[in-house]
Parts: structure tokens; sequence; C-alpha cells
């Protein structure tokens, strides 16, 4: 799967913002300034989700995985699940 490039990305945003503020401003009379906030708001909101989708999750994660090796070695076990932790419980 790839990604939206920059430029395309925020013509994409800027075209959603557009379509919101047109739906609120003409369809739900809503204030133009209020429409222009909507607007803005859904074009970085869409703008946050194609920054944070990469052209490859795979090279993400091994990414991630080198710098924090010292979480998923592989010789950290994690503790047993205990039968006296919980609501209810002195523990919990």
């Amino acid at each position: 799967m790839r990604s939206l490039g920059p430029l395309r990305s925020l013509a994409v945003a800027i075209l959603t913002g557009l379509v919101v503020l047109g739906l609120f401003a003409l369809w739900l009379r809503w204030p133009i300034h209020l429409s222009i906030i909507a607007g803005a708001i859904f074009s970085l909101a869409f703008l946050m989700t194609a920054a944070s989708i990469g052209d490859d999750p795979g090279k993400a994660d091994a990414a991630w995985r080198a710098v924090a090796a010292d979480l998923t070695s592989p010789t950290r076990e994690a503790p047993p699940p205990s039968t006296t932790d919980g609501p209810g419980s002195e523990a919990g």
C-alpha cells in the first residue's frame, strides 16, 4: 500500500475542508465562521491521519523494534498472572 505524497495529501485535505465547509454552511445553515472552523478541523484531522500512515508499516515496526530492543527481547518474560490481584482483593 502506498501513502499519498505530501502535496497530494495537502490538496486532498484542503478539498476535504472545503467540502465540509460547504456542507455545514449551505446545507446545515451554520454561520460561515463556524463552518470555516469545522472545515479546518476536518482538514487537520485528515492531515494527521495521512501523516501517521507510512509507506511501509513493516519498516516502521522494524525501526521501532531496533530502537526499543530491550522491550522486545525474547529473554524477558512476562510475570505469571496472579490470582490474588484484582478488584476486591487486598492487592487490587
